[in-house]
């Protein structure tokens, strides 16, 4: 894709695509939700919203094609954030995930976010982290799997 002028985001002189990314976000904390929801939509974003594990999986069943990133909460009750990748990429395996805690990691999750690559930010974090970790994880995507079954290019 051609880069233009008009395409320029204010941030650091970074590039968005003309098309909107969407960004799942799962947290189970409704002022997290709101300020990271605000924060990627001023990024450029457009933005899903779920409370929970079992809204999270439901919405990517209904959006996945159009889903190019999901950021979750990685300690919930039930069901944990690695649990919710794992049911999404048996569908959409390609879709990458930023995860996200306040609570001390146990050794099940330092060890998975080592081994796989797992991009991970500490709460409470700020907007640029959150930016910053987003673009990440779509950019190390592109070029290795279709994201969803979208053929867009980036």
């Amino acid at each position: 894709m051609r880069e233009s002028k008009g395409d320029r985001n204010r941030r650091g002189g970074r590039f968005l695509p003309e098309e909107k990314r969407t960004v799942l976000f799962l947290d189970s904390n409704e002022t997290v939700r709101f300020v990271a929801g605000t924060v990627l939509e001023k990024g450029g974003y457009r933005v899903l919203l779920a409370a929970g594990a079992a809204e999270g999986i439901a919405i990517a069943e209904r959006e996945g094609d159009v889903i190019d990133v999901i950021v979750s909460d990685i300690d919930w009750p039930g069901m944990d954030g690695l649990e919710v990748r794992d049911a999404i990429r048996q569908r959409w395996p390609g879709i990458p995930f930023v995860f996200l805690s306040a609570a001390q990691l146990d050794a099940i999750y330092l060890t998975a976010i080592a081994r796989e690559g797992i991009h991970f930010v500490p709460k409470p974090f700020s907007a640029l982290q959150l930016l910053e970790a987003v673009e990440t994880a779509v950019e190390t995507a592109v070029g290795k799997e279709p994201l969803g079954s979208c053929s867009r290019s980036f």
